[in-house]
Order: structure tokens, then sequence, then C-alpha cells
């Protein structure tokens, strides 16, 4: 319930009601994300769940890592998404009227593999606009033509809505790029403001001193305004330590060059040009930042 009243801003009561009468449709992405060491001990979880409750679920993962468990979901059907055809690609291609990178498409077989999967295609077809294939390099490896690709994506991104940018592409692709690390490594696919953490930190010296500045500032504040005790602490440990934590966190983070101070501002302009898909914020604790 905690999920559905913060992530999707659904009211206590309405989030209670359908737990309790199981009117939700798990739609559970990104099994293959899961830390390899946790991915069995969570289809365990998922089929402990599915057999205590009547809620319906969908799980979906890449086939060749769910082949490798030893444990499979006891689910009551399975679908496989096979990858997209020739045909399938040449008619997009030509629905979306995009001649040249149907040409470029049809002469680079590093393309050709790439557009097996939707999402590149649509990556491709956005990234290659307006690009004749003269202007065009061969690639002999499909990761090289890969980074191409993501090249010629962000470069067109950054031409949407030109009369704003308030950030330059240098500083948008370093944030938006550590940010991307720093969700990999602690395996989050959605990106909550609130749940930043100390750990986010570069270095374990970063991380010393951002405890020691916590402390110190607590101390700080407990001493000056000691005659006024019982006030303070019902403000630091009623939630305005957790307010002093983050914005600290929140300064260091800024101070490194890791992340702007104004955050919301930036994720709206990152979505605004699709460089991130999704990113959520509780509102309570990122006003005006």
């Amino acid at each position: 319930m905690e999920e559905l009243r913060f992530k999707y801003n659904i009211p206590k009561k309405v989030a209670q009601s359908w737990v309790e009468n199981d009117e939700l449709l798990l739609l559970l992405d990104g099994l293959d994300e899961v830390a390899l060491e946790r991915r069995e001990a969570c289809v365990q979880a998922l089929n402990e769940f599915s057999q205590e409750c009547m809620m319906p679920m969908v799980v979906c993962g890449r086939s060749a890592d769910y082949e490798s468990l030893t444990k499979q979901l006891k689910l009551r059907g399975a679908v496989l998404l096979q990858p997209l055809t020739s045909q399938q690609v040449n008619q997009y291609l030509a629905d979306v009227n995009l001649p040249a990178v149907r040409k470029l498409w049809r002469s680079d077989t590093t393309l050709q593999e790439l557009a097996e999967a939707p999402l590149m295609l649509s990556i491709m077809t956005l990234a290659y606009q307006g690009v004749s294939t003269a202007d065009q390099t061969s690639f002999t490896s499909v990761e090289a033509r890969r980074r191409h690709l993501f090249d010629a994506y962000m470069q067109q991104m950054f031409k949407r809505r030109r009369v704003d940018q308030p950030y330059s592409p240098t500083q948008t692709i370093a944030w938006i790029g550590w940010l991307a690390q720093r969700m990999t490594h602690h395996a989050q696919t959605v990106f909550l403001i609130e749940n930043l953490q100390p750990e986010w930190l570069p270095t374990r010296t970063q991380q010393d001193i951002f405890r020691l500045i916590f402390r110190l500032i607590v101390g700080l504040l407990v001493g000056l305004t000691f005659g006024l005790l019982v006030g303070l602490l019902g403000l630091i440990w009623g939630g305005g330590e957790a307010v002093i934590k983050h914005y600290l966190l929140r300064f260091m983070l800024y101070r490194n060059g890791n992340l702007p101070w104004r955050l919301v501002p930036f994720l709206d302009y990152a979505a605004e040009r699709i460089f991130s898909a999704k990113w959520a914020a509780v509102t309570s604790s990122s006003t005006g930042c």
C-alpha cells in the first residue's frame, strides 16, 4: 500500500480496498534485472504470493535469463515475444515514411540486427531523421553501431524545443549518465528523489564526511536552542532529521557535480526530451527543488 500511496499517489483508503479485495493487476517487468544472487528467491516469493492471493499477475523478463533459473514461475501461461522479422521492420519504416532510414537499414547488417528489437527500431527512426545515407559510416560491429546510434539519438533529442535549453548537452549527459550508473549499481529502475542515500556519494571518504557534518549540524542546532529542547527534538525526530539528511546529501552531490541542485526541473527537462522514461518524487520532500 505504501508503493501505491507514494509512487502512484493513490489515497490510502482506496489502496487498502484494492489490496484487500484483490482488485489489482500486477505488471512486474524486469525479472532479469533482479540481482542474480536474488533471482531464485524472487521467483520463490512470487510463487508463494500467487498461491496466497487471487490477484492476477504478469511477470516479464528475458527468456535466456529465465530459462537459466532452476525454479520456474507457477503462472497460468506464458507468452514469448519473438524478434521483429525483416518484413515487419521494412513495413514499419515504409509506414513512417523514412526512405533514407529504410535504405540505410537495407544496406547495413548491424542495423538489421539492432532493428529486431522494437525499442532499438524506435530509437533508430528518431536518431536518423533527416540524415542521408551518404552521411552514414559503415560499422563492422553491432556495439560500434549501437554507440553511434545513441549518440545520434542524443543529438536529435537536444534539438527538441531548442528555445528553452537551461542545461548544456555536456551537463545533461554527465548528470543523466551518473544517475543511470548509480541506479544500475543499486538495482533501481525508477528514480525516487526521496530515496537518495549517503551510499550514492562516490567515495567512502565522502560518505564519512556526510555523516560527520550531519552530526555536527544536529549537535549545533541542539546546542543553540537548548532552551527549546522539547520543541527541537520534536522537529528533528518528527521528520526534521530526514529533511536535514536529504538536503545535506543533495548539497554534497551538487558540489561534486554529480547532480544539479534543482532536480525536479532537470528531470522534467530530461523527460521532455525522452532522455529518461520515468521518474518519480514525493512532492512533500522535494517542493521547490
